[in-house]
């Protein structure tokens, strides 16, 4: 209905949906940190390495920026996305060389502060093209 207001759930699960297109599907990390990442953004994805300068937005950056040079084909298509008042979380697959590539299960958890996603957590795992589950994490 028109001129009714979001609920926070409803507010954080449209920001991590928008910031996962910018970020993964539109290739624009850039934008997605500019719109949707608190300055002091704490990461814990261990494949994000710290650096020593800037913040965390700027480490999530760059993180951003090397992934689309190093896998230019990386897709990632969500499955799920859970919200309530504080967190988010988005269940899904990256295709890391396309379709034909290797799929990996992810799961990342966010948390939101004032609009913005203030920290973040992921767990994944490699999909076995051989699995005896016809639907293994999805």
């Amino acid at each position: 209905m028109r001129g009714e207001r979001m609920s926070a759930a409803e507010e954080n699960r449209r920001i991590a949906q928008h910031f996962t297109e910018l970020f993964y599907a539109e290739k624009n990390p850039y934008r997605a940190v500019e719109l949707y990442v608190d300055p002091d953004y704490i990461e814990h994805n261990q494949h994000a390495a710290p650096d020593s300068t800037g913040s965390g937005s700027e480490r999530l950056l760059n993180y951003g920026r090397g992934l689309h040079q190093t896998k230019p084909h990386v897709q990632f298509d969500v499955r799920r996305i859970i919200a309530d008042e504080h967190t988010v979380v988005v269940h899904g697959t990256y295709l890391i060389d396309g379709p034909t590539g290797e799929a990996v299960a992810v799961a990342s958890l966010y948390r939101l502060a004032d609009g913005k996603l203030a920290e973040h957590w992921e767990v994944h795992e490699t999909i076995d093209p051989l699995s005896r589950n016809p639907l293994p994490m999805v």
